[in-house]
């Protein structure tokens, strides 16, 4: 009887699985269809792309940022795609790009993807993502903390409340971006196995697993319901301490650079070091977030941290 049961159940399942297949498979089908339309709109376009060729492959957090990249569409672009110049496309960006630069360029890499496509499919005559001009975005500073600068900084933050210092520090030893950082909770933190969990939030390789050290984790254990702030508001504090110690190029996701860095003067190998930044190539942690000063030592960080970097990498 139990045999029966069973057998039944995964009879169900199999056919929920291949009924699932199917649908997809139906619903993929009059995507392509409708992107073969002459007539399509722009905006309508746009949706059934990113639908049939991105949705699945991006976090949660890019989707929103195309969805607000479809209310521009929606506002600018509602009109038959083959009817809309190139030049269209470039006053929108250049007037976006004087408001709001790196909203722009997202913008801009978007727009290019599709028109890519749609040159492609034969909807356009002309491969409109060759013709347009990429917005001129002016990225922040992207460098380590000096040794010198790391001292400072550090003698700073011990001076500030439990909160805002443990969140420093918890992106100077976890790599956290600004916002990965407040989104800490308790249950990230597994005290058996010592491992705490980044919540990535730019990438597919973000969201990682890292070791911690048993001094990484009482620290943590003073803000037992997480962080209280919002990650400008601690970009806001950041921004105060770096002017106080005469580093005003610096931002707060140079704490990040940092960590990085940190992690080669303390011999961590870059396999490692990689999987900690939550980068898909050691290219991308040695070439961009690393920054070495010639004369610094392994025991120099540790000095200056104790005990919070987690360096067992064997």
């Amino acid at each position: 009887m139990t045999s029966s049961l069973v057998g039944s159940e995964m009879c169900i399942r199999d056919r929920v699985i291949e009924f699932k297949k199917s649908f997809e498979k139906n619903i993929k089908k009059i995507a392509s269809d409708n992107l073969q339309q002459q007539n399509i709109k722009f905006n309508d376009f746009a949706r059934t792309y990113f639908t049939l060729y991105r949705q699945k492959k991006v976090k949660e957090r890019t989707q929103e940022e195309w969805e607000g990249t479809f209310k521009y569409f929606d506002k600018y672009f509602n009109k038959q795609f083959n009817k809309i110049k190139a030049e269209e496309f470039q006053n929108f960006l250049n007037v976006l790009e004087d408001k709001k630069p790196t909203t722009a360029l997202k913008i801009y890499n978007k727009i290019c993807a599709i028109c890519k496509k749609a040159f492609a499919l034969n909807i356009i005559k002309l491969d409109i993502a060759e013709i347009l001009e990429a917005p001129n975005v002016k990225y922040g500073i992207r460098r380590a903390l000096t040794f010198d600068e790391q001292v400072k900084f550090v003698d700073e933050i011990n001076k500030k409340p439990d909160d805002e210092k443990i969140y420093f520090l918890f992106c100077l030893i976890t790599s956290a971006r600004r916002e990965e950082a407040v989104k800490y909770k308790p249950k990230d933190l597994n005290r058996i196995n010592r491992t705490l969990f980044v919540n990535g939030t730019k990438t597919l390789n973000a969201p990682r697993t890292i070791r911690v050290t048993d001094k990484f984790i009482s620290l943590l254990d003073k803000i037992p319901n997480g962080f209280k702030h919002t990650s400008d508001y601690y970009s806001r504090v950041a921004k105060g301490i770096f002017e106080k110690i005469g580093a005003n190029d610096l931002t707060l996701n140079c704490l990040r650079h940092t960590c990085a860095t940190n992690m080669v003067y303390l011999g961590i190998p870059v396999d490692f070091r990689k999987h900690v930044m939550g980068h898909s190539t050691t290219v991308t942690t040695d070439r961009i977030y690393t920054h070495i000063e010639v004369g610094i030592t392994k025991k120099q960080i540790q000095k200056l941290y104790g005990n919070l970097y987690f360096t067992d990498y064997t």
